[in-house]
């Protein structure tokens, strides 16, 4: 996986005109942009790269700190583009926004990728790296466990599925039960599946973007 991971950053480095790579702190695309880091100084590279970070002054939490650690292990020659949102101008961007969407996508933080996206393409950026997908192979969240128990039955690996099941706990996850469950939920028919979630979803109030901007002082996203 690591020698994978090289060799793309490595690859990207030889792309014609200015690389970019996205930095939101976590450890998926802090590994991609110090990997890229590495390879341009064992490879003499001297062109300077664009990283691109997001910030929301609104935000729970503030994930700078993380970033700012990965910008100060950088050596090779580099310029950060910081990026920020509000609730304001989301509702300016909105059908801009949903027009590049396309499909429905029920996180806001696809938002903040339509952000970067629009920043890199004015800096003259044609190709970013980031760590989408190390969530999924990596277990970056929990509903990721069911998937890997189906991928471990069907390859018969029943001890590596035991020792899943005791790093459960550590995940943050009490339900012991947890990993059958999201296992048997994956295993069902698409159009099944798509009907709990289409049900769950029905739960969850609506809003739109005026309604995100007025609630911005208690919760300035909507729920996921």
């Amino acid at each position: 996986m690591l020698d994978s991971i090289t060799r793309l950053a490595r690859a990207h480095n030889t792309e014609a005109g200015p690389g970019g790579k996205l930095l939101s702190g976590g450890l998926d695309s802090s590994t991609v942009a110090l990997l890229a880091d590495r390879s341009r100084l064992a490879g003499g590279v001297s062109s300077k790269l664009h990283l691109f970070a997001y910030h929301d002054a609104l935000a729970e939490q503030d994930e700078r700190v993380y970033q700012r650690a990965v910008l100060e292990a950088m050596q090779s020659p580099h310029e950060i583009h910081w990026v920020s949102g509000s609730p304001e101008r989301l509702l300016a961007d909105f059908e801009h926004y949903v027009h590049h969407q396309e499909e429905p996508y029920a996180d806001i933080s696809s938002y903040a990728e339509y952000s970067i996206a629009r920043e890199a393409s004015q800096q003259g950026v044609k190709v970013l790296l980031n760590g989408l997908g190390g969530d999924e192979v990596f277990l970056g969240y929990p509903s990721f466990i069911g998937p890997l128990v189906l991928d471990l039955i069907a390859a018969g690996r029943a001890a590596d599925i035991l020792g899943l099941l005791r790093l459960t706990p550590k995940l943050g996850v009490n339900n012991p039960l947890y990993p059958v469950l999201g296992a048997a939920y994956h295993a069902l028919p698409g159009h099944l599946r798509n009907a709990l979630a289409a049900g769950r979803a029905a739960e969850i109030p609506t809003q739109g973007p005026g309604e995100w901007c007025a609630r911005r002082d208690s919760n300035p996203w909507p729920p996921d």
